[in-house]
């Protein structure tokens, strides 16, 4: 869970989002973070390293120099412009995350990593399942 607020100031209270529900996270105005799900928009307080830190362990990497993202729930990723989107067949009204050239290669390469990971997992159980 990520505890976050519907404004900057946090006037409007807290709520709690789960993280796989989180898309990713983009620096807004100085120290607090905008936090992007499907269909909302929210903020956290704090520096982008401390959040790159603490959301490390649950699939979030490093994007840009201001941006955060859940590789877990890309879905595609547009090579031409360096952006990924977390529907499987993108329009341009859909949202994306950009990534920089040394992010983006990155992802890509732990993205192949993670569904060569899946694959084996759904192998192994299949297997498990035969025996």
């Amino acid at each position: 869970m990520l505890t976050v607020t519907r404004d900057r100031t946090g006037k409007s209270g807290a709520m709690a989002i789960p993280l796989d529900q989180v898309r990713f996270l983009q620096v807004d105005r100085g120290k607090s973070m905008k936090v992007y799900t499907e269909h909302d928009e929210s903020y956290v307080n704090g520096a982008c390293q401390y959040w790159i830190g603490a959301l490390k362990p649950h699939g979030f990497v490093q994007a840009d120099r201001d941006k955060i993202v859940n590789l877990r729930l890309i879905k595609h990723i547009d090579h031409q412009f360096k952006r990924a989107f977390f529907v499987t067949n993108p329009g341009e009204q859909d949202m994306s995350c950009e990534f920089s050239d040394p992010c983006y290669k990155q992802i890509v390469k732990l993205l192949g990593q993670e569904k060569e990971r899946r694959e084996f997992q759904i192998k192994s159980k299949l297997l498990s399942w035969i025996h």
